[in-house]
């Protein structure tokens, strides 16, 4: 049987019917790649934080042959820290703290 030509107005509903049997299709695609997140800093707090000073002990610095007194601290949220620094400035277990944050993170004696 010969095949039958299409009428004017089947010609021209055609891409119509092709476009509503590829839409769903288009859906299976790759989804959008996500925003990357905000970079997190891991240097130390972000501002002047207070904390209690928990011990401290002798600390040998490598490479460079000093030696160094490493503090630790716990904060006033409850996390605990070690800073190493050249002096401790007579800090002891007990005394209260401001943590500086930067490179490297320093200590210093809190006002009463």
């Amino acid at each position: 049987m010969p095949a039958t030509p299409l009428s004017s107005p089947a010609r021209q509903s055609a891409p119509l019917v092709i476009a509503l049997l590829l839409a769903p299709l288009a859906a299976c695609g790759p989804e959008p790649a996500a925003p990357a997140p905000a970079a997190a800093t891991t240097a130390g707090p972000a501002s002047p934080a207070r904390g209690t000073v928990l011990a401290t002990r002798p600390a040998v610095l490598r490479g460079e042959g000093g030696t160094a007194v490493e503090i630790t601290v716990r904060g006033e949220t409850g996390t605990e820290l070690q800073v190493i620094q050249a002096d401790a400035g007579g800090l002891k277990a007990g005394d209260r703290v401001t943590v500086l944050p930067g490179s490297p993170t320093r200590l210093s004696r809190a006002a009463p």
